[in-house]
């Protein structure tokens, strides 16, 4: 009697162990259908054909590393784990628009992802700051901000940097270490669902892992359109195999899992129709299929 009791205690715990790793590692919330209410066709309608659109986007990288495997996509452990950061760079015939601004070599040292930081490459990366028209940011996190560090002590003026009121109200803005003068001279922008900052480049609200956390839409002269989404995604996998991140991930990073679920939907279905190219900022391999392709350049 006292063995079965035993046997069956045991069962109970190795049941119940097994449940919570599933739902802690391999489950992932996708819904049929996404409550995301953004219709890309509302987004193209503001952008009207002329020579008042950006003629290309640049990249670069500026660090190199590692994520876990089984980190990126719940039930996936081969995923490729590949991690990079980058900025991106607007082109118009007279400007340039700056979107993102990763993190210096002594934040990237201390990230746990960091293997390999490109000091030519942020150098580069600096110069097409000071030099561009506006900054914008896709959250306000190290890794897509942490550069700004560097410019807030140089003599960059403040009227071309652009925050949301919902990235300057965030409680991660605050750890970057930007000076108080640049944060509280800034621009300050109160949108709500989109809102066309320039001919072309549109930010569309997307919260979730931060209050600020916004995707930007870019369409060319060319007619060549792109969605810049962040870090909402991982890997490209994610849309493609409709795979969340783990529940686990999600809440160490403050990140609602299902509001996640919905904008991968989003994201999966709006990949589907073929017309947008979707630009996920951390995985190399799309980064540099769309470099050999033409569709994305170089920021020299």
């Amino acid at each position: 009697m006292k063995r079965r009791k035993l046997y069956t205690g045991i069962t109970i715990m190795i049941v119940f162990a097994f449940t919570v790793k599933y739902f802690l590692v391999n489950y992932s919330y996708i819904p049929m259908e996404s409550d995301f209410r953004v219709d890309i066709t509302e987004i193209r309608a503001l952008c009207s054909p002329g020579s008042t659109l950006p003629i290309e986007i640049n990249t670069i990288i500026t660090g190199e590393g590692e994520l876990i495997p089984w980190t990126i996509a719940a039930g996936e452990k081969n995923i490729p784990n590949k991690y990079i950061l980058t900025s991106f760079q607007v082109v118009y015939h007279d400007r340039t628009v700056m979107i993102d601004a990763p993190m210096s070599e002594q934040q990237f040292i201390e990230s746990k992802y960091g293997k390999n930081f490109l000091k030519d490459n942020f150098k580069t990366q600096q110069k097409a700051l000071l030099s561009a028209d506006l900054i914008v940011f896709t959250h306000e996190h190290e890794e897509h901000m942490g550069g700004l560090v560097y410019l807030s002590n140089s003599e960059i003026s403040t009227d071309k940097i652009l925050l949301t009121k919902k990235q300057f109200n965030s409680s991660k803005i605050k750890k970057l270490g930007l000076t108080d003068q640049l944060l509280y001279n800034v621009e300050k922008l109160d949108y709500k669902k989109y809102f066309m900052i320039t001919p072309g480049v549109i930010l569309i609200e997307s919260p979730g892992r931060t209050k600020g956390r916004q995707m930007i839409y870019v369409k060319l002269q060319n007619g060549n359109e792109y969605l810049l989404t962040g870090d909402i995604i991982r890997n490209f996998a994610n849309i493609e195999r409709l795979k969340n991140k783990p529940f686990l991930v999600t809440l160490f990073g403050g990140e609602n899992i299902k509001k996640l679920g919905h904008l991968i939907r989003w994201l999966h279905d709006l990949n589907n129709s073929g017309d947008i190219f979707i630009v996920p900022s951390n995985d190399p391999e799309v980064i540099k299929d769309y470099q050999a392709k033409g569709l994305l350049g170089t920021i020299q």
